[in-house]
């Protein structure tokens, strides 16, 4: 059985050894001062808490502006993603026609880990590969992540046989929702932790940067590539108690209960103790994003200084036994009053169980989750990542756990960090119970990922929490999109229509005449339609940093040729667009000394000047109906001596 007393020193080293983003087989070592931190964890009251979580604790209205004519615009980071379960990722004709759809911008597939590594040390990323491909023949994306529990119930686990057969490895035996056993690892156990960093890294050089990836998800603690760190926790204990409740005999009678399975729904599993059945194969795909032409073109910047810095999150303590409300999963009424004792010693029982069976509290995990999570942004070091709010054991919402997680990456690596909703089960789930979308919004990137079981008729529920959410992506099981009928499409539409940023260019004024190395003096009107902001992914650590794209007007001779690019962060960043009120600013603008008399047309756009990476937005300047753009026209200049 696991020993709890050597547990806490040894994870620790092993996840601090494997975050550093080492790209050889990593060998897991104790540092002193580390491991002192966790023989002295955080205790379960006064813990680190945001208090500027509680400026926002009521959600933020979704203030709707309407444009005459206008379309939902696809940006990368926008839109519905097809989930492509596993038994169908070979199925190339389903993907392709599923891509081909205008209102999908992508797909979403989770593979086990046993799949792309079935050899220590030796990956096969043809499935990711493959997938891809098919995406970039759509121009489209792919939101990837890899799991290690969970996702095929054909095999023992979604984790290598190899994982499990180093005789030191420790791991769980539980039971799927197919009835069977199945095993996985235990996150902070040191070995899983030295192997799972290693394919980390090795996925992260070889797919970082790629144009064709919406985003990575955080994985490798929990379930289904979630946060949940035990399968089912809540619901095996109860089971188990509830067959006990009733099996006791009645008072003054003798009797037995079947003592066969484990008193928590899941024990230990020896290392050699798995079989491991071959996986399907996978095909994978990639997208295309706009960037500013290279050529002789002069730049000038105009900034402010300290444009676009927000102040700092600072630290604060807490009651961590104020937890925000369970998920609706655990909400479900009991059917009798032993169901009803069952549920509520199950509850107390996970606790006991974490100390005694893992030597493990709530805090401890919460820490040890920290480092798992910091693996993907050293691994990945421009690539989005996509983190799931589920809480990591079950009825411990919110402040104590979830929250301090994304807190913490968020914090270290700004918008970089997408949140995704997991579970999305019917209309009544969103971010409801979740203070950390409060803190964060409109600050970071948000997303539904639907269940497979999602109740389809409540998808005009979802509309209203989607825009109260500020979602810019929703992942819907593929089978909802193929046979969606017509009140599902309407739905889907009114969602798509504020999700993310819709960004509409209402007016750009400029001066008719300009002197060669003048200021030019413009002024702008935006407006956004969306429920979210235009964030550009920050990479600036342990920096609570406000990134915004710049707006850029290019100067264009007689023949089309760009002569000079002046950018400038505008007076509101663009991650501070919000819905509801034009944005409007004046700047002057640098221009180049050197610029040659004549006239010039003028283009508009909003750029990231890291990548060159341009947005597409509306152009509503002029008559007509506003058209999806990656520059507009916005007028002429003439420039004299």
């Amino acid at each position: 059985m696991i020993k709890g007393t050597r547990v806490i020193p040894i994870a620790l080293a092993v996840c601090v050894a494997s975050s550093i983003g080492l790209s050889p087989a990593v060998q897991a070592k104790n540092k002193a001062v580390e491991v002192l931190k966790y023989l002295n964890p955080v205790p379960e009251k006064n813990l680190y808490l945001n208090k500027s979580q509680d400026r926002v604790i009521k959600k933020k209205g979704f203030k709707t502006l309407e444009v005459e004519g206008a379309k939902p615009v696809e940006n990368k980071e926008l839109g519905f993603f097809a989930i492509v379960d596993l038994n169908k990722i070979n199925d190339t004709e389903t993907i392709k026609s599923v891509l081909q759809k205008p209102d999908v911008n992508g797909i979403s597939v989770l593979l086990p880990w046993r799949l792309l590594e079935p050899v220590e040390g030796e990956t096969n990323f043809k499935p990711i590969d493959s997938l891809l491909e098919l995406c970039k023949e759509a121009n489209k994306t792919l939101i990837l992540r890899v799991s290690t529990c969970g996702v095929d119930d054909n095999a023992k686990s979604d984790t290598p046989d190899w994982v499990f057969q180093d005789p030191t490895s420790r791991s769980i035996v539980y039971v799927g929702t197919d009835g069977n056993e199945h095993q996985m690892p235990i996150f902070w156990d040191p070995n899983y932790l030295a192997k799972w960093s290693n394919l980390i890294n090795e996925l992260g050089e070889t797919y970082d940067k790629n144009p064709n990836i919406h985003s990575i998800g955080i994985t490798g603690g929990g379930v289904l590539g979630g946060t949940n760190v035990i399968p089912d926790f809540v619901a095996s204990v109860k089971q188990t108690i509830g067959a006990e409740i009733k099996a006791k005999p009645e008072k003054g009678k003798e009797g037995t209960t079947d003592s066969s399975a484990p008193a928590d729904g899941f024990a230990e599993k020896p290392a050699d103790a798995t079989s491991e059945k071959p996986a399907n194969q996978a095909e994978n795909s990639d997208d295309k994003t706009a960037a500013a032409s290279t050529d002789s073109a002069t730049e000038v910047t105009t900034e402010k200084a300290d444009a676009g810095k927000t102040e700092g999150d600072k630290p604060a303590t807490t009651d961590a036994s104020k937890t925000a409300s369970n998920d609706s999963a655990s909400k479900s009424t009991d059917s009798d009053d032993d169901d009803k004792g069952a549920g509520k010693e199950a509850k107390r029982e996970v606790t006991r169980i974490l100390e005694k069976q893992f030597g493990m509290t709530q805090r401890q995990l919460i820490e040890h989750w920290k480092y798992v999570a910091d693996l993907f942004p050293k691994a990945f070091t421009v690539t989005r990542l996509n983190f799931d709010v589920s809480p990591p054991t079950l009825n411990r919402k919110g402040q104590d756990s979830l929250d301090e997680i994304a807190d913490y990456l968020v914090y270290r690596y700004g918008q970089r960090i997408y949140v995704t909703r997991h579970g999305v089960k019917d209309g009544h789930h969103g971010f409801d119970d979740y203070r950390l979308l409060l803190k964060f919004h409109p600050d970071t990137l948000t997303g539904y990922r639907m269940t497979n079981d999602f109740a389809v008729k409540d998808m005009p529920k979802l509309v209203k929490a989607a825009g109260e959410d500020g979602i810019s992506f929703c992942e819907i099981p593929i089978d909802v999109i193929n046979n969606a009928d017509e009140t599902t499409k309407t739905a889907m539409h009114d969602i798509r229509q504020r999700m993310g940023y819709q960004i509409v260019s209402k007016e750009v004024s400029l001066p008719k005449d300009l002197k060669a190395g003048d200021p030019l003096k413009a002024s702008f009107t935006f407006l956004n339609l969306g429920a979210a902001s235009a964030l550009k992914p920050s990479r600036q650590l342990d920096k609570d940093i406000a990134s915004s794209y710049k707006v850029q007007l290019e100067l264009r001779d007689t023949n089309g040729k760009p002569i000079a690019r002046l950018l400038h962060t505008p007076e509101t960043p663009t991650n501070a667009w919000s819905s509801g009120k034009p944005i409007q600013w004046a700047e002057e603008l640098k221009t180049p000394a050197q610029l040659t008399p004549g006239k010039y047309e003028v283009y508009l756009s909003l750029v990231d000047s890291d990548t060159k990476r341009k947005l597409r937005f509306l152009n509503g300047i002029g008559t007509g109906e506003p058209q999806a753009l990656f520059e507009a026209p916005v007028g002429s200049i003439q420039v004299t001596n």
